[in-house]
């Protein structure tokens, strides 16, 4: 068993380092880096001088202190920040609002299965003190390692009381839509600071990783993983790039409830990259959707997405009830989709979060075999464990994340 691992292990890197990285475009929106590119260097040091000398525009993240003028100050503070001792850090929260926190954060509250995945990415588990009751309900064997953790309530509306108790420097959760939007107010008045980072959408993961990165003094971590994103992803990219998009099946994404994932949902990005056109694509985020609606519309694929199984369970039970609820719909016998044999379950934890591309490589296999015939998903799960979580796990033989016949 342990040679066989070896050489899908081999097989695996093989199949990513033949194929360029994708270049992962975004702007780190920490203030300081002045070009807007995804880093801050010295690149940002010369965008400052030419904009004090009048010979280019300021940009939003131009004035690095934060204090409204951009002079010889920014430019020491840029230095600050790239030798890593700056006092404070202004950034743009996933909400859209300037936020400064004060360095360094060394004692963190995670509150969101996300959040605390983000922060094992950037092997700050052990500055974990507390973590949202779902979290610790839902993930007992994936957070074993962290040791017996308090509660700090729910993620729409967190213990505060609980929090001061811990007196962590930061509380790390995402945006305020679903995460107790009132926490700030709660805990004002206190030396705890908030940050929102909205760490589980797979559009934006990567520049909250390299945020979270600077705000934790982790940037050679979020910088590995974003390595290794980039590469895990382009090579999908670059295979699926040889059939014509018009040529890609049409996938439903099933959701219980009757409900489905829309275009702006966080699972719009890696049905894209591994070569699926959303049957949904236009229908918003997650809308309820008529069983009479997806007869007529008969899609090529179905991906039922559960949220039972993950890495608590080592039955399979829970994923195979929902491929039954979902081909026994009255009428689905019909569907192009069940009677080719095209429904696949997947466990909601490897869809989104940091460790969504392990979903990509999974919805690869799945809808372009042909493309992938090396391609081991599991591999690519545990690589991803082994290198980013740091934890005992073995896939193969642990959890229940994809039910297929």
């Amino acid at each position: 068993m342990r040679t066989t691992n070896a050489l899908n292990l081999l097989a695996l890197c093989v199949f990513l380092t033949a194929v360029p990285a994708a270049a992962t475009e975004f702007t780190l929106e920490i203030f300081g880096n002045a070009n807007m590119d995804d880093t801050i260097d010295e690149a940002d040091i010369a965008y400052v001088e030419e904009v004090i000398k009048g010979t280019k525009e300021s940009t939003n993240l131009t004035d690095a202190n934060n204090d409204g003028t951009v002079d010889e100050k920014d430019v020491e503070e840029i230095k600050s920040i790239m030798n890593n001792v700056e006092k404070e850090l202004t950034f743009i929260d996933c909400d859209g609002k300037k936020v400064t926190i004060r360095m360094p954060l060394k004692i963190i509250v995670a509150s969101g299965d996300s959040s605390v995945e983000a922060v094992r990415v950037l092997q700050s588990g052990d500055q974990i003190v507390g973590i949202d009751e779902k979290t610790l309900n839902d993930f007992k064997k994936w957070l074993s390692d962290l040791g017996a953790m308090p509660s700090v309530g729910a993620t729409s509306e967190l213990d505060a009381e609980k929090i001061i108790e811990l007196n962590p420097d930061v509380v790390v959760l995402g945006p305020r839509e679903w995460h107790d939007k009132d926490l700030e107010n709660k805990l004002g008045g206190t030396n705890i600071q908030v940050v929102r980072l909205w760490l589980a959408n797979s559009d934006i993961v990567v520049s909250e990783i390299a945020i979270l990165g600077y705000l934790l003094d982790k940037r050679e971590e979020a910088q590995a993983y974003i390595d290794w994103n980039e590469n895990l992803l382009g090579s999908f990219e670059k295979e699926v790039s040889k059939i014509p998009q018009d040529k890609w099946p049409i996938v439903f994404w099933d959701r219980p409830d009757n409900t489905t994932c829309g275009g702006e949902s966080s699972y719009q990005k890696t049905l894209t990259i591994a070569g699926g056109v959303n049957l949904a694509e236009n229908l918003g985020k997650y809308p309820t959707v008529d069983p009479e609606w997806l007869l007529k519309e008969d899609p090529d694929v179905i991906l039922g997405i559960s949220f039972k199984g993950g890495y608590d369970s080592n039955d399979s039970t829970e994923l195979e009830k929902r491929f039954e609820e979902i081909t026994g719909t009255q009428g689905f016998d019909n569907l192009k989709a069940v009677k080719d044999g095209k429904v696949f379950i997947t466990h909601y934890i490897i869809q989104v979060n940091p460790g969504y591309p392990v979903g990509v490589a999974y919805l690869a296999k799945w809808l372009h075999p042909e493309l992938f015939p090396d391609l081991d998903p599991q591999e690519v799960h545990q690589e991803y464990l082994n290198k980013f979580q740091g934890i005992d796990f073995d896939v193969k033989k642990q959890g229940a994340f994809v039910y297929q016949t």
